[in-house]
């Protein structure tokens, strides 16, 4: 009797144990890695605590890659950068919050650590890409001729990297144009710069600088003013039209090569945005007061610029809105260069542009504009270990 007693409790424990096995081999692991590929990145960070299996996969390159291009086509994860000519700190936005009126709980100041011990919030944006942010640091920040440094940071899992010197644009007479971009056809991040004698390439992979002549007279012969703004797409940098040329600045990071490529005809001075993947140009028609933006719809074929939107300015003689990019509501929103906080959401719908009221807290600093950034778990290190 009592040997049957304990035989039944013994298969009562092994029926126990199996039961959450059983449960867990119910759901495919593919079917998992697509469930969590859809997920916002600031919960997969916590995820990876949740078992041995689930950091294994969350950590995988395979995976943080898939995750960080579904990222940059999903609306609802992408988040606006506040961004100033001089150095100051970054502060980020929630896409969604981005109606007529903004909390103060929607302004979020980005920290990130810094290896060398010094104050890492006083910077200039360089730019952004999957998830990466790439900003220009002073050893010394409130003295003019200080030694200009350059950082990549991911502001969601706190991990920086501070490049090496060039040996050439460090010192304060700054290069005349930034860009930070990647390169699909190598998967490396390269950071531009350089002035109107030669550029420079740095690989985050390789971990090196390689200098590079301008061969022939091009759109970026000239200082520009402010090197947060380029676009980047179809694995190119671009610079804004109107400098000494009429034609767009692009860098290919694959071929490491400049070119311009011809505007929409008839457009002389404009800003540049993506849409949806596609180069955008935004300019100002005066004699109507209209501000046109224009997309290119197979990108290189200038026969291809098609004119999106027309919008009705309040004022004609400032400066054109540049399109950052759709909300989840199906409208634009734009950002203007400008010593005023300036945001604006266009509906396509009745042609009209509103005004968005920025949350209180940003530094009153000049010439301000917005960009975008996505959070993503992409590790500078891991990339560096992967050459």
């Amino acid at each position: 009797m009592a040997a049957d007693h304990k035989r039944k409790r013994k298969r009562k424990r092994r029926l126990t144990k199996s039961k959450p096995n059983k449960l867990a081999v119910t759901i495919p692991l593919d079917l998992i890695s697509e469930i969590l590929l859809r997920l916002p990145a600031e919960d997969l960070l916590r995820f990876r605590s949740v078992s041995r299996h689930f950091r294994s996969l969350l950590t995988a390159p395979e995976f943080i890659h898939k995750h960080a291009t579904q990222a940059n086509e999903n609306v609802e994860h992408q988040r606006l950068l506040s961004v100033w000519d001089t150095f100051q700190p970054l502060y980020k936005i929630n896409l969604e919050t981005a109606s007529a009126r903004m909390s103060s709980n929607a302004l979020k100041k980005l920290h990130w650590c810094s290896s060398d011990g010094g104050s890492n919030e006083a910077t200039i944006f360089v730019g952004s890409c999957n998830g990466l942010v790439c900003v220009i640091k002073k050893e010394t920040p409130y003295n003019y001729y200080g030694i200009l440094n350059l950082w990549l940071f991911n502001p969601l899992t706190r991990e920086s990297y501070k490049l090496p010197p060039s040996g050439t644009y460090n010192r304060p007479h700054r290069p005349w144009f930034h860009g930070f971009g990647f390169d699909p056809t190598t998967k490396d991040y390269k950071i531009v710069r350089g002035r109107m004698s030669g550029i420079e390439v740095f690989s985050l992979k390789k971990n090196t600088w390689k200098s590079r002549k301008i061969q022939e007279p091009c759109s970026l012969s000239y200082e520009k003013p402010y090197p947060g703004h380029v676009a980047v797409v179809h694995g190119a940098l671009h610079w804004d039209i109107g400098q000494v040329s009429t034609n767009i600045a692009s860098f290919d990071l694959a071929q490491e090569k400049l070119r311009d490529i011809m505007p929409p005809q008839g457009v002389l001075d404009g800003n540049i945005g993506v849409l949806q993947g596609h180069l955008c140009v935004s300019a100002v028609s005066l004699p109507m007061a209209m501000n046109c933006v224009w997309m290119m719809e197979e990108y290189g074929v200038t026969e291809s610029w098609m004119k999106l939107y027309t919008i009705k300015l309040e004022h004609p003689y400032y400066y054109c809105w540049t399109p950052i990019c759709y909300t989840t509501k199906g409208e634009i929103l734009f950002s203007k260069r400008s010593w005023k906080r300036r945001l604006r959401r266009y509906d396509p719908k009745d042609n009209k542009l509103r005004i968005c009221h920025l949350p209180k807290g940003l530094p009153k600093a000049e010439w301000f504009w917005m960009a975008t950034y996505v959070e993503t778990l992409v590790s500078i290190k891991q990339l560096q270990g992967s050459n």
